[in-house]
């Protein structure tokens, strides 16, 4: 569970900020192992707890095959950060529905990237009413922080990224997958932030080296009912 005060106060200011004729779109973000999908399943669920009507969506759902992800004419952080996600599709079929008719109701088959196979079955529902909480890497890209309302980028620094690396993904994927964020993740997160600099673009930064202790390094400016 996140850090309950940042959550508490996340709950407050979506609240407060949500328009009554449409849905509102949160966005978490931040590099690889940065605590994103924690920080949005716990943000939903507070959301959902209090009566509010939410929608999850997941960015790593949205991965493009193994044969486009792979470019061998490009280095291999610019692989990953041009050609990981399927972002047109991700747009196409949901954030732009979401801006324009303020409801979707859909079911989409998506990749599973572990197996590379379309074996995901996922359904959509979004109303005027409904909080969207998208989670996943790369959000501050143009074309996908224009749909969002609320932008929350989670900060941690590289020696965080590979120690929870080493907990969570050399398990399953042997002690290899270190190499490849040291050659590839790492090298295209920094691309990526360079061209899209968290402290222009996010709204909300939150220092999550410590997801017991998060530390928020800006938030935007608020009233006494946001607080």
């Amino acid at each position: 569970m996140a850090d309950l005060e940042l959550l508490t106060r996340l709950r407050r200011l979506i609240v407060h900020r949500k328009p009554p004729d449409r849905p509102l779109i949160v966005g978490i973000t931040g590099v690889d192992t940065a605590g994103k999908s924690r920080l949005a399943t716990s943000l939903d669920r507070l959301l959902t707890d209090s009566g509010g009507s939410t929608q999850l969506i997941h960015v790593d759902d949205f991965h493009r095959p193994h044969s486009e992800r792979v470019r061998p004419d490009l280095p291999e952080p610019q692989q990953f950060y041009r050609y990981s996600i399927d972002f047109p599709r991700l747009c196409r079929d949901l954030l732009e529905p979401i801006r324009r008719h303020r409801r979707v109701d859909v079911r989409l088959r998506l990749l599973d990237h572990y197996t590379d196979t379309w074996s995901i079955d996922r359904g959509y529902h979004v109303e005027p009413a409904t909080v969207v909480v998208l989670e996943g890497i790369f959000l501050l890209r143009p074309e996908v922080r224009r749909f969002v309302d609320l932008m929350i980028f989670l900060e941690v620094d590289e020696p965080t990224v590979l120690a929870r690396a080493t907990l969570r993904d050399v398990p399953l994927q042997g002690i290899e997958v270190l190499d490849r964020y040291r050659r590839k993740y790492l090298p295209g997160q920094r691309r990526y932030l360079a061209a899209h600099p968290p402290a222009v673009h996010a709204d909300i930064i939150v220092d999550n080296r410590d997801h017991a202790a998060p530390r928020v390094l800006k938030w935007p400016p608020t009233t006494a009912v946001e607080n």
